[in-house]
C-alpha cells in the first residue's frame, strides 16, 4: 500500500460466503462461483482491477458460511473539492407523453424507473429480459420513442436488444444505464464510445433529465 493516511470503505454481508479458490478469481470478467444460488447471475468486479492506478487497495475477507467483507482503502486526499454541479429538480423537468420501453432485470429497479416516468406523463412498457422486451415490442401496436435498457440482462446483452429492436423500429432511441462505469464499459468493448449513458444509482431527477436530453437530441446517439 502507499504509505501515508487512507479513509477506509468497508463494506460486508453473512452471505454464503467463498473459499480460497473463488477468492482467488473474483476479480476476473464473468466469473462466477459453484456456490452461488440457481438464477444468480454473475456479478464481476469491474471497476477495481485496476485500482493501483489511482494507489487504492482492496482486501477482500471471505469464509465459507460465514460472510464476506470488502475493505476499500482511498488515499486521503487534502486539496479543496470542486464543487459538483447541482441535481436538476425534477419539477423543473419537462412533462413528457413520449413512450418509453424500460428493460431491467432487477424488478425493484424497474418498479422504481417506471413509477418515476409514469409521474411526469410518460407511457411505459416493462420487460424483464431480452426477450420479453421482444414480445412487448412486437405486441405494441403504437410507437416507441425510447429505449432505456440495462446493459447486462440475462440471456440476451443491452446492446443486442437494443440492436435487434431499433432494426424493427428505427425510429426508437436508446439510453443505456448500468451499475458499471462507462469508461469500464467502453473499455470491455461492451458498448460502443458516445453512447447516451446513465450510471446506476440514479435519482429520480437525473434520470428524467437524461431521457428528455436524448428524447430531444437533434442527433441521437451511437446505438
Amino acid at each position: 500500500m502507499t504509505p501515508g493516511p487512507h479513509v477506509q470503505l468497508v463494506v460486508s454481508d453473512t452471505g454464503i460466503g467463498m473459499d480460497e479458490e473463488t477468492r482467488q478469481h473474483l476479480f476476473r470478467n464473468r466469473f462466477h462461483h459453484q456456490g452461488a444460488r440457481k438464477g444468480d447471475r454473475p456479478r464481476p468486479l469491474h471497476g477495481f482491477r485496476h485500482r493501483e492506478a489511482e494507489r487504492g487497495n482492496i482486501w477482500v475477507y471471505s469464509e465459507p458460511g460465514k460472510g464476506t467483507a470488502f475493505k476499500i482503502y482511498f488515499p486521503r486526499v487534502f486539496e479543496e473539492l470542486q464543487e459538483a454541479s447541482p441535481e436538476p429538480a425534477s419539477h423543473d423537468l419537462q412533462r413528457g407523453s413520449e413512450t418509453i420501453l424500460v428493460v431491467e432485470d432487477e424488478e425493484m429497479i424497474r418498479e422504481i424507473i417506471s413509477v418515476t416516468l409514469a409521474d411526469r406523463g410518460f407511457n411505459v412498457l416493462l420487460a424483464e429480459d431480452g426477450e420479453h422486451a421482444i414480445r412487448v415490442c412486437e405486441g405494441h401496436q403504437g410507437p416507441i420513442h425510447l429505449l432505456l435498457c440495462d446493459v447486462v440482462l440475462p440471456k440476451m446483452s443491452g446492446r443486442d436488444v437494443a440492436a435487434r429492436l431499433t432494426a424493427r423500429r428505427p425510429d426508437m432511441r436508446v439510453l443505456y444505464m448500468s451499475g458499471y462505469t462507462a469508461n469500464a464499459i467502453v473499455h470491455h468493448g461492451v458498448l460502443e464510445p458516445g453512447i447516451a449513458f446513465l450510471q446506476k444509482p440514479f435519482s429520480p431527477a437525473v434520470l428524467l433529465a437524461k431521457v428528455r436530453e436524448v428524447l430531444s437530441a437533434e442527433n441521437p446517439p451511437v446505438i
